[in-house]
């Protein structure tokens, strides 16, 4: 599989992006002008974003996906838009273009800096889970589906285990301890939810409309995966930011769980995927260092404690 990834730059001049929107697309442009390093074009088809893409074998499912949540009532959603032959993508010289919807003009990226989005986030996020749940499996790539998390995890414990008999390390008792009760925690838990996940959930492809609303963008690494991933992902990028604190991850639970109510095997798992993310495992692996911030670590796991006590007994 080739995973689509959407640059956001493009080498080319207003005027050929014009003429290559007039004729592959027949819209006529209006107003054409660069926002950042994507060109904004406005047509008689509505506002547009013309941006510069790899050629992608399985853009077809990234747009299947999201023509399905627009249907499942998820419109919070950029639309890509077709050329008059019917393609996503459109080729030009050496490049591959695609053009998608303009969001509304009042939605910005959320600020790392602050937490008043968390809440709508979470909210938004299980609408979007509950919409993409619906996606039949059977049409989503085999590498995008990934295989079953406790079979994965307990290869790399394996692994982990194996490579720390030679190192020896402080660190590697610390990883190993942690690993140890996942697993055991999830042989007592095992039944977590799985969904076509989002996989990218930075700040910068998060955004908030004037009413608190929260839209996604950059599906490029939808992943088939236990919903627990979209949730850790978005508090370790919070938190590289703010310190550990429980008001913040009460926050984007609450507003999760008034639309969806996680189970104590997801609530589980979701301690699991922020207290051994897979990023820390492939680091360890790598030789390179698990433990950025101890202090970040500590307040952690003091935080995960209090919300789900039960991770610990």
């Amino acid at each position: 599989m080739i995973v689509v990834q959407i640059q956001a730059k493009t080498d080319l001049e207003p005027y050929q992006v014009k003429q290559l929107v007039e004729y592959h697309y027949g819209y006529h442009v209006y107003e054409i002008r660069k926002v950042r390093a994507v060109y904004k074009l406005k047509t008689d088809q509505g506002i547009v974003a013309f941006k510069n893409a790899k050629k992608m074998k399985d853009i077809d499912f990234i747009d299947s996906v999201i023509q399905h949540l627009h249907l499942h009532e998820f419109s919070y959603v950029p639309t890509l838009r077709k050329t008059k032959n019917n393609n996503l993508l459109l080729h030009h010289q050496h490049g591959d273009y695609v053009v998608e919807q303009w969001l509304p003009s009042d939605v910005r990226e959320v600020s790392p800096y602050k937490r008043d989005w968390l809440h709508a986030a979470g909210k938004k996020l299980a609408q979007f889970h509950e919409a993409a749940a619906t996606y039949p499996v059977y049409q989503i790539p085999k590498k995008r589906i990934r295989k079953a998390w406790g079979e994965w995890f307990f290869r790399k414990y394996e692994k982990v285990k194996e490579w720390s008999r030679w190192r020896n390390s402080h660190t590697d008792s610390w990883l190993l301890a942690r690993m140890k009760q996942v697993k055991d925690n999830h042989l007592k838990y095992p039944n977590i939810t799985s969904s076509l996940c989002h996989g990218s959930l930075h700040q910068e492809n998060i955004m908030m409309d004037a009413n608190s609303e929260i839209w996604f963008i950059d599906f490029e690494r939808l992943t088939y995966d236990s919903i627990g991933k979209d949730l850790a992902q978005i508090l370790m990028y919070h938190f590289r930011f703010h310190p550990w604190n429980r008001e913040d991850v009460d926050q984007l639970l609450a507003g999760y769980q008034s639309v969806s109510v996680l189970s104590q095997s997801d609530l589980i798992h979701f301690c699991a995927r922020n207290l051994v993310s897979e990023r820390m495992i492939y680091a360890y692996l790598d030789g390179k260092p698990i433990l950025e911030d101890q202090e970040q670590e500590r307040a952690k796991e003091s935080v995960l404690r209090e919300i789900v006590p039960a991770y610990w007994y």
